[in-house]
């Protein structure tokens, strides 16, 4: 009996570990098989994390590596670039430069503006006679009658160019009095002392005195003008005197003036030069009333002026106008008639000008003489009488292209 049952027992554990192996089973006891898988899962687990482990250290070792492979690229390139220049200098033969960056504080620094030259204009008429012949004051249409206190008319169509320049300088034909003292001649010229305001008021800063009717009314009636023109600010030039004037801008311009001949004008411009004169102007009047002709004697005081060292020579007396020379790099206006003109209301020549003149001075202090620009007047408003306000013609117009010829010495 007990022979069977152990076969019996050996047939059972047969069947089954044949059950088993048709389950899938691997022969191994419920726990070992749970305790394999249970140690299957955890490896696999620490694989994991040991992998991302590695990814991140080796994404922040490439993190690490990009500034330093940046740095040996630019490092390349600049190599690259200098072997090139070197290459370029040994085929040209030029020397090879290094070129350098500005900072940003540099490029960001305003650069120095370059000296440039100043130029300077000086405006330039004719006789101004502020009054009327004492023969004849108070006529109808005499200068008193016509333009009474209204002081700003005389000079207002020559107020855009007189109120725009550095200086402007007249002929002051007559006198500032009320002194019966008159000289025995045919005309004596005379006005109120009121009518300097017709100077300021036109801005006109200097007049010459050196001129046949300045002392129509004797030495009181020139004691009179100058104490006028000194309350008034405007500046004077007597016969055979000098004057330095200094602009608003700070042109030093000397001036000298002289009625008809003299022998001291080399001198006098040289005084003129010493005293510190940037610019010298030498004032004559004399030539032949009414002649477009110029004579030699205007010639030859306007030469000796400009080789003793003026650049501009400016001469009235003739009434009319004449022609403009240009010497020795100096230029010399010979006549430029009348202007504001209270001595005749009928001339017999109604046109006139405006000369201004450009004077350029260096960053290094040298003086030379620009542009000479006329501008061509009427002593009136109109050609049929002299209403005492001189007028500019209209580009074009007949009366301007016969100023310009006149100017010009080809007229008639």
């Amino acid at each position: 009996m007990y022979k069977k049952n152990v076969a019996a027992g050996e047939e059972l554990q047969y069947n089954v570990r044949q059950n088993r192996t048709r389950k899938g089973g691997v022969g191994l006891s419920g726990n070992e098989w749970l305790r394999r898988v249970f140690n299957g899962l955890l490896i696999l687990l620490l694989l994991l994390g040991v992998t991302e482990l590695v990814v991140l250290r080796m994404g922040a070792d490439a993190r690490a590596l990009e500034p330093e492979q940046e740095r040996q690229i630019l490092q390349q390139e600049e190599a690259s670039k200098k072997e090139a220049a070197s290459a370029e200098a040994r085929e040209t033969g030029k020397p090879q430069t290094e070129e350098k960056t500005p900072e940003a504080s540099q490029l960001e620094e305003p650069q120095p503006e370059e000296p440039t030259d100043e130029v300077y204009l000086i405006s330039f008429a004719g006789d101004c006679t502020l009054g009327d012949d004492v023969h004849i004051e108070g006529a109808s249409e005499t200068f008193g009658v016509v333009v009474g206190n209204r002081y700003d008319y005389p000079l207002s169509g020559a107020l855009p160019w007189f109120g725009t320049d550095d200086l402007t300088l007249v002929n002051l034909e007559g006198t500032f009095t009320d002194s019966w003292n008159m000289a025995d001649k045919q005309f004596c010229f005379r006005g109120p002392r009121e009518n300097v305001q017709i100077l300021t008021l036109g801005s006109v800063e200097c007049v010459s005195l050196a001129n046949n009717h300045t002392e129509d009314f004797g030495w009181q009636g020139y004691e009179d003008t100058v104490q006028t023109l000194e309350e008034a600010g405007v500046a004077h030039v007597p016969n055979g005197g000098t004057l330095l004037y200094e602009t608003e801008r700070g042109l030093k311009v000397g001036i000298c003036a002289f009625f008809g001949w003299s022998d001291y004008v080399t001198t006098t411009v040289n005084e003129l030069r010493d005293e510190g004169a940037q610019v010298i102007i030498a004032s004559f009047h004399m030539g032949d009333e009414g002649s477009y002709t110029v004579t030699g004697g205007q010639i030859s005081m306007a030469h000796e002026a400009i080789d003793a060292g003026a650049q501009i020579v400016y001469q009235t007396h003739p009434h009319v106008l004449q022609e403009v020379e240009y010497y020795n790099g100096g230029v010399i206006y010979y006549s430029l008639g009348n202007f504001a003109f209270g001595g005749n209301n009928y001339p017999k020549d109604m046109d006139t000008a405006i000369i201004q003149q450009e004077v350029i001075v260096s960053p290094e202090g040298e003086v030379s003489l620009g542009k000479t620009i006329p501008i061509p007047f009427c002593v009136g408003t109109t050609e049929a009488i002299n209403d005492y306000c001189p007028t500019p013609y209209p580009v074009g117009s007949e009366g301007y292209e016969r100023v310009l010829k006149k100017l010009e010495g080809t007229y008639p």
